[in-house]
């Protein structure tokens, strides 16, 4: 299921909100043990929208929902919170992203990955790689890629978004929880709650695990959710048991705090833009390729598509390979028929 509009896509840290209408633009939410909040970008204006947080938080801002996990299910209320329901019953979700674009939601279940369409049809189970609870996940749509940090086992994993290709990304760290992608520049950021004889660090690296780096180590207290606000280039950051969400630059400085609450808090998402740096749209859906999980329309996603930039309209294979290339260069041309003839030579 695609959607001919998207205004703003996703940085996420254990949930993410995509969107921003002019009346919720520059809002952040978040879930503590007890409720589901929300505030302007710089802390002010803080207000509870619905009771029973605990759980990951996503935000549709163009769809106007809200979604959280509570109570062993995902519920969902407008962004004020009026018309609260069950959205996805008997399922713990600790993190929750969302893919606009696709209109599906990702969710973690213990060590699981699931989705569904944003409909509430179609759930399913696509990746169960054993391990801890996974307190983090994250989209990186451009390359069709679903991230996720696994809190026991300490590390980054991804697979591709129907759940094949998993593997680890980033190994080795202490209790990482909560992951923000930024697929412009390629570059992934999680919360470390402990590691070492340390309290917490805030880190970072390429989406592929390589060039790892500690960008945060002051102020860090057990943090928890993670998001990225791309329209003003600022990250942010829950500290659990501080119960303060602070914010930096992306490269680490100028920590400063935004909310300071008390209690326990969870999970956070921002309402933030895609913010393409390439404008381009190939398959011409008002979606930044960048922001498209199906550059070419061609019904097979990124990362798994062979040939992510088909000619639109032409007929293609399970891989995306357009129907009659035979020499495997993503074109239907001459080439292809000196290929077949010289292959019947062959014979």
């Amino acid at each position: 299921m695609r959607f001919a509009t998207i205004s703003r896509t996703i940085a996420v840290g254990l949930g993410l909100i995509i969107g921003a209408s002019s009346a919720e633009a520059q809002k952040m939410y978040w879930t503590d043990v007890t409720y589901v909040k929300r505030a302007n970008l710089d802390g002010t204006e803080v207000e509870v929208i619905a009771t029973g947080g605990a759980g990951g938080i996503a935000v549709d801002v163009d769809g106007g929902k809200v979604y959280w996990g509570t109570g062993g299910s995902i519920r969902r209320a407008n962004l004020d919170g009026t018309n609260e329901e069950v959205f996805i019953p008997n399922t713990n979700a600790l993190a929750i992203t969302i893919d606009p674009a696709g209109g599906t939601i990702y969710w973690t279940k213990g060590s699981q990955v699931w989705k569904a369409n944003l409909d509430g049809t179609g759930v399913e189970n696509i990746v169960s790689p054993g391990g801890g609870p996974a307190y983090g996940i994250g989209l990186d749509l451009r390359r069709g890629r679903v991230y996720w940090a696994d809190n026991t086992w300490g590390k980054i994993m991804r697979a591709y978004l129907d759940g094949t290709g998993m593997e680890d990304v980033v190994t080795g760290l202490g209790h990482p929880w909560g992951v923000a992608i930024d697929a412009t520049t390629r570059k992934m950021y999680w919360a470390n709650e402990r590691t070492g004889g340390s309290v917490g660090v805030i880190q970072r690296a390429d989406l592929n695990g390589s060039n790892v780096e500690v960008l945060i180590t002051t102020g860090v207290y057990r943090p928890h959710g993670i998001a990225i606000a791309n329209d003003i280039g600022k990250l942010y950051w829950m500290g659990h048991a501080a119960g303060r969400i602070k914010r930096a630059n992306l490269d680490g400085t100028a920590v400063e705090d935004v909310v300071v609450e008390g209690g326990e808090l969870m999970s956070i998402a921002i309402d933030s833009s895609c913010t393409s740096q390439d404008p381009t749209d190939f398959d011409g859906d008002g979606i930044p390729d960048d922001c498209d999980p199906d550059i070419d329309n061609d019904g097979v996603l990124n990362g798994m598509d062979v040939c992510e930039y088909t000619p639109l309209g032409m007929a293609v294979d399970p891989e995306g390979r357009p129907k009659g290339d035979m020499n495997n260069d993503c074109v239907v041309d001459g080439l292809d028929i000196q290929f077949f003839v010289s292959q019947f030579l062959i014979w």
